[in-house]
This record gives C-alpha cells, structure tokens and sequence, in this order.
C-alpha cells in the first residue's frame, strides 16, 4: 500500500499531533511510535497490514484528500482480440511482444529482489543491536538487571550503549537540579524504586526508540544533553507507568522533533 507524499506528510503530522495529547493511552502511544519509526524508516513505501492501516487511521485525523493508493486491476484495460498468424508474419508482430513479455518478467524479478530486501531488513529491526547509532530505528532486547545502571529515576545506562539513556513517556523529580528538598527526596524514591523493579523483575525488555529532536542532533548536545532514548519493561510493563501509578513520576509526551516543558510541581 503505497503512500502518496501529501499523505505520508499527514501521517507524519497526525501521529505527533496525537502524542502530545494528555488523553492518549498507554497502547495507543506505543502503537503510534511504532507507525511512527516505519513510517520515518520506509516513507512512501511503508507496508502496513489491514489492521495496522485501520487503527492508524482511527487514531490520527482523516486528511481531506485522496490517499492515493494505487491498485491495479486485472481487467482495467478492455481486451484486445488476437492478430491473425498471416498479420504476425507479415508486420512482425511476434517480436515485440517477445520483447514486452521479457521486460514483464525482467520486472517481476526486480519487485521480487526488493520485497525481499524489505522483508530481511524487517527482520533485522526486531532484533536490538547495540553497534548501531541510528534514531529513525527501533531496537529491543531482553537484558539482565546487571546490564543495567541506575542514574535517576528517568535515566539508565545499559552495557554495551555508549550513552546514556533517556526514558520517554514520563518525567521524575530531579536530584541533582532540585528546585527543593522535597522534589529532591521525591527524585531519590523514584531511583531507588525503579532501582527496586529491575532487581524484582523475572524479564527485562530494553527498546531503543528515537528521540524527540532535530533531524541530525541524537546523539549530541543539541539533543536531550547528549543522551539517547528508549523505553524499559519489567515484566510486560513499562517502567514509567508504574513509577506513574505511585506517585513518583508524570506522564511527559515529546512531539515528533521537540518537547514541551517539563511537567510535575514536586515542591508545591
């Protein structure tokens, strides 16, 4: 199902529009920053299913234009009778359409070629590798506790990454920037409770997703003080909904390329 340009640009718009919505559910905003990542990944030639098409387009804003997905039909064209044998002898018919019959073939040997490319490096997605760098991918895996460092309660660094990680979808009281020593002991309950999580949990699931920035700044100053981003499950469950549940942290949802300011009065 190819995307037309103004339709991949509406896509684009809806989901991050979609996002910084407070109302959004925690389902909802995983999904969207899946659809988000294929469609950065692939653009026009992103390939959903039926059932992804559909959520997708319950939940971003229907654009007031065409989609513009091409289908082909087998009888689109009206059927052309057969030349008789004496025309193809005497006009040369025959080796033209040889010839249309080769680039036929010759195509579909090409469209095969790239869906196979499509479907290997679909596979290679599912699967997290920490030698690569790039933003517009996701990647996951199942770690160990002892993969894991604490810093604060929204912030980890995991063996084998080279930075540290931003975990997105919450905020946490500070600790070493506290505006006051409440929000500075509400910052030291969440480490330790997240610290707590991770020690308890039978399965931890690291996702790396891209960060809320300019295009070209993940990985630098310019974006999220260097870090990068991801997300942490314990059990099925990501870490930032349960700190939520208990108090120890707020829902904080980035757009696609910048964030609003951070929420949470932990001193008032």
């Amino acid at each position: 199902m190819p995307f037309s340009h103004e339709k991949l640009a509406h896509l684009k718009s809806g989901i991050a529009k979609k996002l910084s919505s407070s109302s959004i559910s925690d389902w909802e905003r995983d999904f969207l920053l899946g659809m988000q990542t294929r469609l950065d990944q692939y653009g026009q030639r992103t390939k959903l299913t039926d059932k992804q098409y559909a959520t997708l387009m319950r939940l971003v804003p229907k654009s007031s234009g065409k989609d513009n997905v091409v289908h082909i039909s087998a009888r689109s064209k009206p059927r052309q009778a057969k030349p008789d044998r004496r025309q193809i002898r005497s006009k040369g018919i025959y080796r033209p359409r040889l010839k249309k019959k080769l680039r036929g073939y010759l195509m579909l040997v090409v469209l095969g070629v790239a869906l196979t490319g499509i479907l290997a490096s679909e596979r290679s997605s599912s699967s997290w590798s920490s030698s690569s760098g790039r933003g517009s991918e996701t990647y996951q895996n199942s770690i160990s506790t002892r993969d894991i460092r604490v810093i604060d309660g929204d912030t980890v660094k995991i063996s084998g990454e080279s930075r540290s990680i931003r975990l997105v979808g919450f905020n946490t009281p500070e600790t070493k920037s506290a505006r006051c020593s409440r929000e500075r002991e509400l910052g030291y309950q969440a480490s330790r409770r997240l610290t707590e999580l991770l020690s308890s949990a039978s399965e931890i699931e690291f996702r790396r997703v891209r960060c809320a920035c300019k295009p070209g700044t993940e990985g630098t100053r310019a974006c999220n003080f260097g870090r990068l981003c991801g997300r942490l499950y314990v059990d099925g469950q990501d870490v930032g909904s349960k700190l939520i549940s208990e108090e120890l942290a707020v829902r904080y949802i980035c757009g696609a390329t910048s964030c609003p300011p951070r929420p949470g009065n932990w001193c008032g």
